[in-house]
């Protein structure tokens, strides 16, 4: 199975939780595990970020750390597909 990471959050008026759950269903429909995260503190799990083929990130107004950056940018780099949106 594969694995999507929903990181969302920050300012309310983006919608970042009315947003992001409109794909969950789709997401899971076709074959993704879905693990939704708050904040980006998921992203310096380099364990859990090894496993994991798509990101979709919505999350505006707020701070990540570097050690959530350079975890970030290291799946990327390794081919973990990206997604994201500013706001609903």
């Amino acid at each position: 199975m594969k694995q999507a990471l929903i990181v969302r959050g920050g300012w309310d008026g983006h919608q970042p939780v009315e947003t992001t759950s409109v794909f969950i269903p789709y997401l899971e429909a076709n074959g993704y595990k879905v693990r939704v995260e708050e904040s980006p503190k998921v992203y310096a799990d380099q364990d859990f970020m090894a496993s994991v083929d798509l990101i979709q990130q919505t999350m505006s107004m707020s701070k990540i750390e570097r050690e959530e950056i350079e975890g970030l940018h290291k799946a990327i780099s390794n081919g973990t597909g990206f997604a994201g949106w500013h706001g609903g």
